[in-house]
């Protein structure tokens, strides 16, 4: 491409062209784009059509220096497309003076899977949205989804106006977090502390699929003709509508799907169970089998409380120390013969809660720095 092109594509760009000139460039750029070939190790050309066109979306949105008579035109031309052209072909003809620019926006764009969890909302395309810092009545908005905070752990979310294939929503809770999120199709979700759920950002006429870990309670929206399905690496669970907790975030490592109303499938492997309510069915030893459970115990995560019965104190105050973001401390050895049946309420302060805790005259409990240190009395 001549150096005389890329000049007019700046001049463009900048809004100092004429309507012939930008019709010319348009016309060249729509060229290039639709005779371009895609090398095999940047995958799918449709897939990687689709996050050039919304990240490039994205920054003409955020981009205040255009003018806004530029940014119409852009957008009623399709042109956003062209820019993709542009960025190709400076990618591809080995310019020296955009080429590690342009290999450095296309690698962004083709490889934002991170392998680090992010907490809040985050996509496939590399949108990252820190939940917990939007106020109440807020709502985030973009042409493929919006989520709005109803309250300070209540989310709305819904599908923009317009489709992108391939599109997924993430959304995690750290440590100090839980989550209720309503989904597309009236479905509400509840993440505990260091949890997740990914869904595509429509669900598909037929079926609606999504992915979980860590502990969450699913409220499902009946649909007799679109089965839900949550799954994760070991188990799955469908249903068409129904409430239940799925855990796989187990202090036991033993990965869990509990039934409070309706019926479920639960599979893992091979094998798959039919659960009734009050029944919660367990993948232990790589089997699945059915166990009762407490209903007010397992959906307290829910009413924002620690409820433990009976429970070894490990696995109590691991959950307290991941809760306050703390790190866990116990001196000594014997701790497998103390266990509790306690009741706190998430709201309080770490230090009120080691008052509740030292009230047993079981235990001595101490902080320093970021570290919780138990000590047997």
């Amino acid at each position: 491409m001549q150096s005389s092109f890329i000049n007019a594509i700046i001049k463009m760009l900048s809004g100092k062209s004429n309507q012939q000139e930008s019709n010319d460039i348009d016309n060249k750029l729509a060229e290039e784009f639709n005779r371009t070939d895609w090398p095999n190790k940047y995958g799918d050309p449709d897939d990687i059509q689709q996050r050039l066109i919304h990240k490039i979306e994205e920054h003409l949105n955020a981009e205040n220096s255009l003018q806004p008579h530029l940014i119409k035109r852009i957008f009623n031309n399709k042109a956003f497309i062209k820019i993709a052209a542009t960025v190709i072909i400076f990618l591809f003809i080995g310019l020296h003076i955009f080429k590690h620019e342009a290999q450095q926006f296309v690698n962004n764009i083709i490889h934002s899977n991170s392998s680090n969890p992010i907490v809040g909302l985050s996509t496939n395309f590399n949108d990252s949205i820190n939940i917990a810092e939007m106020e109440v009545g807020q709502t985030y908005s973009s042409d493929y989804f919006s989520i709005k905070k109803i309250d300070k752990q209540h989310f709305n979310y819904q599908p923009g106006s317009t489709s992108l294939n391939k599109l997924i929503i993430k959304i995690a809770t750290g440590n100090n977090q839980a989550y209720t999120i309503n989904l597309e199709d009236g479905s509400q979700v509840t993440l505990n502390s260091n949890s997740e759920i990914t869904f595509p950002s429509h669900f598909e006429a037929d079926k609606r699929e999504v992915k979980a870990a860590g502990e969450l309670y699913f409220v499902v929206a009946k649909r007799s003709h679109q089965p839900f399905t949550v799954s994760a690496k070991d188990i799955i669970a469908e249903v068409k509508g129904t409430s239940f907790v799925f855990n796989t975030n187990s202090k036991t490592n033993k990965p869990f799907i509990a039934l409070v109303e309706g019926s479920l499938e639960m599979k893992a492997k091979d094998e798959k169970i039919l659960l009734k309510p009050g029944e919660k069915g367990v993948l232990e030893s790589k089997k699945l089998q059915v166990d009762p459970f407490d209903e007010e115990q397992i959906l307290a995560f829910t009413n924002n409380l620690f409820l433990f019965q009976d429970e070894p104190i490990s696995h109590i105050l691991q959950d307290i120390a991941s809760w306050y973001d703390m790190e866990l401390e116990m001196k000594g050895t014997g701790w497998e013969d103390i266990r509790f049946t306690i009741r706190i309420s998430k709201e309080n302060s770490i230090a009120q809660v080691i008052d509740i805790l030292e009230l047993t005259n079981d235990i001595e409990v101490n902080i320093k720095e970021r570290r919780l240190i138990v000590r047997k009395r």
